[in-house]
């Protein structure tokens, strides 16, 4: 059995490590499922090989009962994780590969409903718990859902990506409705009187603050500034303006200090 702290590998690799064709058709898969690694795809392909090697004693020993019973459940239970249809037979469990393992991963799930932007943001969402089954929280990007369960993925009750305008979520659109028509064009351009009140309010406020409050701490002979910045600006629906002036004043020091 082993030592239990070690455990043994669950999948096999490839014979020759050095093959092209093969090769190749791992990075595509990689990028086009947004897994982790390539062991991803060794793990689907050792389960396909299990499945296909059982159809093939199924269909040599088709005339006993047993074998009948076996072929049964065997279909089914790819019949209830949507790899084969209601009427699939033995040969297409033959014709199975990879992808057929690949496609029904809650990392594909989420993707192709449409919760997540790309394969590789479907597989942060999971594991980072904004994404639940059943009511449940899951954090596996590799669990294999069944058809009754794909009917039930969502956003977990308690992420912040239940919100429609949380901008993470896909197809948010980014509107300036709230901001001067002459702040929404390039940053190039930007009016340097609205930069004036970021900053008169971001940092000259700050400061004039803390200085006020410095006075009251000087004569008590105690107390601490600590001063916090927000992330609201990263989840707030209006957070398109704030992100907009962000990116300007970023570039604009940057520029400033000689950095560019």
């Amino acid at each position: 059995m082993g030592d239990p702290k070690f455990p043994s590998k669950h999948y096999n690799t490839p014979s020759h490590p050095w093959q092209k064709v093969r090769i190749e058709q791992e990075r595509t898969l990689v990028h086009q499922y947004g897994l982790k690694n390539k062991q991803e795809i060794w793990k689907a392909s050792t389960k396909i090989r299990s499945m296909r090697r059982q159809a093939r004693k199924l269909t040599a020993t088709s005339g006993d009962e047993q074998a009948q019973k076996e072929k049964g459940l065997l279909l089914s239970k790819l019949n209830r994780l949507g790899m084969l249809e209601q009427d699939s037979g033995l040969e297409d469990v033959l014709r199975m590969t990879a992808e057929n393992i690949l496609d029904r991963r809650l990392q594909t799930q989420v993707y192709l409903q449409g919760l997540a932007s790309t394969p590789k943001q479907s597989r942060q969402l999971i594991i980072h718990g904004h994404i639940s089954v059943d009511g449940a929280v899951t954090r596996v990007p590799g669990m294999l859902v069944t058809k009754l369960q794909e009917k039930n993925i969502s956003y977990s009750p308690a992420s912040a990506l239940n919100s429609d305008l949380h901008p993470v979520r896909p197809g948010t659109q980014e509107t300036y409705d709230d901001a001067p028509e002459e702040e929404v064009g390039p940053f190039e351009t930007y009016p340097e009187s609205s930069f004036d009140k970021v900053m008169n309010v971001n940092v000259k406020g700050t400061l004039f603050c803390s200085q006020i409050i410095g006075g009251v701490m000087r004569k008590q002979k105690k107390g601490v500034i600590l001063n916090i910045s927000s992330i609201y600006g990263m989840l707030s629906p209006r957070q398109d303006i704030y992100k907009y002036r962000r990116i300007y004043i970023l570039l604009l020091l940057v520029y400033r200090g000689g950095w560019l």
